[in-house]
């Protein structure tokens, strides 16, 4: 079976969202996705709370472990309005929201197996573990 994102409100955007990011305190948020569509799931389960570290890089928390810096699905995008951070699918849903509780399928990987499959160098402060999200 694949884990599959826990949502608190799936398919919506807020009301009022202009896609323009008014915050001036935070960098802009770093936000790597795939640059194919997977072919194989992995079925690791990653539970935890989607945040944004100093650096701008989306993360899960995993309290007491290091914390993952996600790679996302082909397709996926990211929205913001102010401080709120939404995650979007494929499909233009949003599937989570920076601070939700989250659980992630999909697996751990090496620096050289992401900058394969985004197709760039990862930042250099981009510090590891990086998690594969399969699509939610």
């Amino acid at each position: 079976t694949t884990a599959t994102m826990a949502l608190p409100c799936p398919g919506t955007i807020p009301p009022n969202w202009t896609g323009n990011s008014t915050s001036t305190t935070q960098p802009e948020p770093y936000f790597p996705v795939q640059k194919e569509v997977q072919t194989t799931m992995m079925l690791v389960l990653l539970p935890g709370k989607l945040v944004i570290d100093n650096n701008g890089y989306i993360r899960v928390d995993m309290i007491n472990e290091s914390d993952p810096l996600i790679i996302w699905p082909y397709g996926y995008s990211l929205q913001s309005e102010g401080k709120d951070i939404w995650i979007i699918n494929d499909k233009g849903q949003v599937i989570a929201k920076v601070g939700d509780a989250v659980e992630l399928g999909g697996g751990f990987v090496g620096a050289d197996i992401v900058e394969e499959r985004i197709g760039h160098v990862l930042p250099e402060n981009a510090a590891g573990p990086y998690f594969i999200s399969n699509p939610q």
